[in-house]
């Protein structure tokens, strides 16, 4: 899979997160707003870890590297869903 496809696919995810962390929230306690504001700093965190790691692929370990940062990318938004879940 090609890296342009493989960065439009985590930002759309992370879009489809964003969306569902917003639609989660409709209350304006400060509770969940904090826990609001985390969510979305989370999804911030990791299209920008993961659309940086993968503009800089190693050299060498190429399939390696694909199917960790594919790890990494389903573990995190894994997280995320769950952090989403549980709000309030």
């Amino acid at each position: 899979m090609k890296r342009r496809t493989l960065k439009r696919i985590i930002n759309n995810r992370c879009g489809e997160l964003f969306a569902c962390v917003l639609q989660a929230c409709h209350n304006n306690d400060a509770k969940a707003n904090e826990d609001r504001d985390k969510a979305i700093a989370q999804i911030i965190m990791m299209q920008d870890d993961l659309v940086a790691r993968l503009s800089h692929v190693e050299i060498g370990s190429t399939r390696l590297f694909f199917k960790k940062l594919h790890a990494d990318f389903h573990e995190a938004e894994s997280k995320i869903a769950d952090m989403i879940i549980k709000l309030p």
